[in-house]
């Protein structure tokens, strides 16, 4: 969640989609009786996952970080979420869209 030491959002939305998808592998693999742990840090994981998507700052970070853009998004997200992703970035940045690539409205390439 940080670059090399300050903390950033970029990693926020990720980093809790690679500890759910380590929560479900470990699910398999521990005793019933400390399934119920995992299973209460999942689902408080998930709580804040739902809210951190609904908030357009953390999706404007992943999106201008160049080794992210949106590819995270496309990948783990509903096209729902996509579009509305894509709506936030219009809105909230003032950029273009054009085939997955940010263009700042005032240096937009011509068409």
């Amino acid at each position: 969640m940080s670059g090399e030491a300050t903390p950033s959002l970029t990693g926020v939305l990720p980093m809790f989609q690679g500890l759910q998808n380590q929560w479900e592998v470990l699910l398999s693999t521990i005793a019933p009786m400390q399934k119920r742990y995992i299973l209460a840090a999942m689902e408080w994981l998930n709580k804040y996952h739902e809210k951190a998507r609904k908030t357009p700052a953390y999706v404007m970070a992943m999106v201008l970080n160049p080794s992210i853009k949106f590819s995270f998004i496309m990948k783990y997200w509903s096209p729902i979420e996509q579009e509305t992703a894509m709506d936030w970035i219009k809105a909230e940045g003032g950029f273009q869209i054009d085939n997955l690539q940010f263009y700042k409205k005032s240096s937009m390439p011509p068409f």
